[in-house]
């Protein structure tokens, strides 16, 4: 799990470049859809979003994204009901969750049920996104 690496890992991870990615942003709120999308785009990463699980369908199969950070509580339901969609449409997707809802038990059902690759609570923190998304490239 990225979450759980040492100090000295993240350290040396800084001196990575990142590849180019296309990745999807999933969230219900756009404050949080432009700060990752700006701070991505800065990285060489393409980005879209999409503010609902039907939208997030529809750009899933338009892009097909390398990576998707997904909020949990969507308008039109729970973001965990996307991730089968994704796995047939987009199987070789990594999934991010990004959520609120950040307990031990939230992050043990996303990785035990879904199998996804990491899980990042929020208030977001600007290093590690940027450190999970430079980790999932290596």
């Amino acid at each position: 799990m990225v979450n759980e690496l040492n100090l000295s890992t993240c350290r040396s991870i800084n001196s990575i470049t990142m590849k180019y990615n296309r990745i999807l942003i999933i969230d219900d709120e756009m404050d949080i859809c432009w700060l990752l999308s700006s701070l991505l785009t800065k990285e060489g990463q393409a980005t879209n979003y999409a503010n609902s699980l039907e939208e997030g369908k529809q750009k899933i199969v338009e892009i097909i994204p390398h990576i998707i950070l997904l909020d949990l509580n969507l308008p039109d339901g729970s973001g965990y009901t996307i991730i089968p969609f994704i796995q047939k449409e987009s199987p070789n997707s990594t999934v991010v969750i990004i959520s609120a809802y950040d307990s031990q038990k939230e992050r043990d059902y996303a990785f035990s049920k879904f199998g996804i690759s990491d899980f990042i609570g929020k208030p977001l923190n600007k290093e590690l996104i940027l450190k999970t998304i430079t980790i999932l490239n290596l």
